[in-house]
């Protein structure tokens, strides 16, 4: 066998694919000099706690024709999961290749020295007792999670950590550090700055970027045309193709309320609701008995997650939440499957045709099985097979509604094997 090239992953949404996504995997293979370059995706549903806005294969087809060598996915219980359990499950998979020699991520400061002070600042906080306490009456009071955090890096004389926490992209870059430190990775971390527009804002046209959350925005407002200069042509040729608008939260409303429904029905009291919906990953107390509060008062799902907002809570935090309850994704769960450091499943969705060999490389070294087909999964673990049966029926649930109340066909996920690019 000739010798293995050198290989770099990104973890990323793509939600959709834009030219930020471009220039930060030229900026990957120029700064590790990798040869191939993969990337480990979320698929039809994404951190933020909804249905990502394209079909997953359409995100990897335009990833690979912009500079990747592969995409696989991302096991879909970290996909929905917040920044810290996105990250972890990003890295288990990175770990579970076997033959990744980098990682690349952007980040507003490339500063690695600062990132990784912050990550070892928030390792020494998780570990403190006292800073726990501080943290959660900081919540208790209304902060979120990343506001508490830098509340308390700062009061406890972590200063330049606080204000690197304070950037979204910087968090999910010390998270990733975090997840390399606790799973004990030998990968190595690099870091890109973000150039252009930032997390939350809108177009950037000195740079042709835009954040993927205006491009969204434009999408659901049917302006295409205002985001053609800050996407690629292969994404922008795809989306045309979505004539009859794009998915979101509420086209699942009534499989929520259904799910929800039964929940009411068999609890005696809100007490009794509040306990049955413990066992989700990210429910707390105070929002089920909002959730039971608000049932009837709403009819859609982002009715009801603005009935159960809190100033501690984010718009993402509850629809992530919600996500766990429709998929039924407990605590038990999620601490089961981050007891590894590795991911119980590749799964490519794309390999540019000159990279098939990728394949080779990662059945020598793997440390988790590889699904090229359904049939694969049979070799699953009990944790991996119950995460990967729930990407399933996500999946199958995204693609029927996609059909029913858009009118667009998405890829049958029992009807095809992974994409080969030309």
């Amino acid at each position: 066998m000739k010798k293995r090239p050198t290989i770099a992953a990104v973890i990323a949404e793509y939600n959709p694919f834009h030219n930020g996504h471009s220039y930060l995997i030229e900026e990957a293979k120029r700064k590790t000099g990798a040869e191939k370059l993969i990337i480990i995706m979320s698929g039809d549903f994404v951190q933020r706690g909804e249905p990502a806005i394209a079909d997953k294969y359409d995100r990897a087809y335009t990833a690979c024709r912009n500079g990747a060598d592969a995409v696989f996915l991302m096991p879909f219980t970290a996909s929905i999961s917040s920044a810290a359990d996105f990250a972890y499950g990003g890295i288990q998979t990175a770990n579970a290749f076997g033959c990744i020699d980098h990682l690349v991520f952007g980040a507003e400061n490339d500063d690695i020295s600062v990132l990784s002070k912050a990550a070892e600042d928030t390792l020494a906080i998780d570990e403190d007792p006292e800073l726990q306490k501080h943290l959660s009456k900081l919540i208790s009071t209304g902060k979120t999670y990343p506001e508490a955090m830098s509340m308390v890096m700062a009061n406890s004389k972590r200063t330049d950590s606080a204000d690197c926490l304070r950037s979204p992209n910087n968090t999910l870059a010390v998270n990733y550090l975090i997840a390399l430190k606790k799973t004990n990775s030998d990968i190595t971390p690099v870091v890109v700055k973000r150039k252009g527009a930032g997390h939350n804002d809108g177009m950037d046209p000195q740079t042709s970027t835009a954040s993927a959350t205006s491009i969204r925005k434009a999408l659901r407002g049917n302006h295409i045309s205002d985001i053609l200069d800050v996407i690629p042509g292969e994404m922008a040729e795809i989306l045309a193709t979505y004539r009859n608008g794009f998915i979101s939260c509420n086209d699942l409303s009534n499989m929520l309320f259904y799910r929800l429904g039964q929940f009411m029905e068999e609890s005696f009291n809100k007490a009794d609701f509040s306990k049955k919906m413990s066992i989700y990953s990210d429910m707390t107390d105070a929002l089920a008995l909002r959730l039971y509060s608000k049932y009837h008062e709403a009819y859609t799902w982002d009715e009801l997650a603005a009935a159960v907002w809190a100033k501690n809570l984010t718009y993402s935090r509850i629809d992530r939440t919600l996500l766990h309850v429709l998929f039924n994704i407990t605590d038990e769960l999620k601490k089961n499957l981050n007891k590894e450091s590795t991911a119980g499943y590749l799964r490519p969705l794309a390999i540019n045709r000159d990279s098939i060999d990728l394949l080779t490389y990662i059945k020598e070294s793997g440390k988790a099985p590889l699904i090229t087909r359904l049939s694969d999964a049979k070799e699953l673990k009990e944790n991996a097979a119950k995460d990967f049966a729930k990407s399933l029926t996500a999946a199958d649930i995204y693609r029927r509604i996609y059909s029913i109340e858009h009118s667009h066909e998405c890829h049958d996920e029992y009807g095809r094997d992974f994409m080969i690019i030309l």
